[in-house]
């Protein structure tokens, strides 16, 4: 007959209850540090879903610097690519740090929220070219419009240049970004890195506030001359007028790079 105490040595000393003791003795311990600071030299390539960074469609440079303080991180990014794209960003979040390989080699895991602004000039200006509207949008336009086709293209094109400058820029925030780096050290405090981001975010574009003041001005030509709302909406998308709603602003990005960092 087995007593209680026999009982509960068995059960420590069983094979599966060893294992798992086994497991959490030698399995890497996440850390987070209580205060470090760091500057970084970046090379990246950015995707996304959407047009919103359709402009940065090849490497971009740059330089990234932050510091961690009782396991918050807040840090910066500039990259560019070329003289007149480029792009900023601000980061606060956490991060977690686990050795991977003799003590030297570690995996960086964070999530991140922050604003982001961006500028490219790689832009164009959409006219109205009447040539591509069909028959029953040109007759619309004749019959709704005092002045037809001349007068809406010219109030579209009284827009041109605040589009333009529009078009140059947009901004907004990264509602989350996960980041996954591996880093490995080169001499003390140099580290090389590679690692990738994930992130969802909230953006408006030059082009997104560009067409929704297409659309506002098709609206004034609508409260001014009666035209029914139905008449206004096709006229509307005749010019490439349209509504900002969440669907124009949200979406997912990513990036892959590789970076070479100083930390104290």
């Amino acid at each position: 007959m087995h007593t209680a105490a026999d009982r509960c040595s068995a059960s420590v000393c069983s094979p599966r209850a060893f294992a798992v003791a086994l497991a959490l003795v030698c399995a890497p311990a996440a850390r987070a540090e209580v205060f470090d600071a760091w500057i970084a030299g970046t090379a990246t390539s950015l995707g996304a879903t959407g047009s919103t960074f359709t402009a940065f469609d090849g490497p971009l440079y740059g330089a990234a610097g932050g510091f961690e303080i009782f396991g918050v991180d807040l840090f910066g990014e500039a990259m560019a690519m070329g003289r007149e794209d480029y792009l900023f960003a601000l980061n606060i979040g956490f991060d977690l740090t686990w050795d991977v390989w003799q003590g030297k080699t570690r995996l960086v895991t964070g999530l991140f929220t922050g604003p982001v602004y961006f500028h490219t000039a790689r832009t164009a200006v959409t006219t109205l070219d009447a040539s591509t509207l069909t028959t029953e949008q040109r007759a619309l336009v004749e019959s709704a419009v005092p002045g037809g086709i001349e007068r809406v293209t010219q109030e579209v094109a009284a827009y041109a240049e605040s589009e333009a400058t529009l078009r140059q820029s947009a901004v907004g925030w990264n509602v989350a970004r996960l980041r996954v780096d591996l880093e490995h050290p080169l001499v003390p405090m140099l580290y090389a890195g590679v690692g990738g981001q994930l992130g969802y975010h909230f953006i408006l574009t030059g082009a997104d506030a560009a067409a929704e003041a297409r659309r506002q001005a098709i609206d004034d030509l609508a409260a001014q001359y009666g035209i029914s709302e139905a008449d206004t909406a096709e006229l509307t998308e005749a010019v490439g007028g349209r509504e900002l709603t969440v669907d124009n602003l949200d979406g997912l990005h990513w990036t892959l790079g590789a970076y070479v960092k100083f930390e104290i």
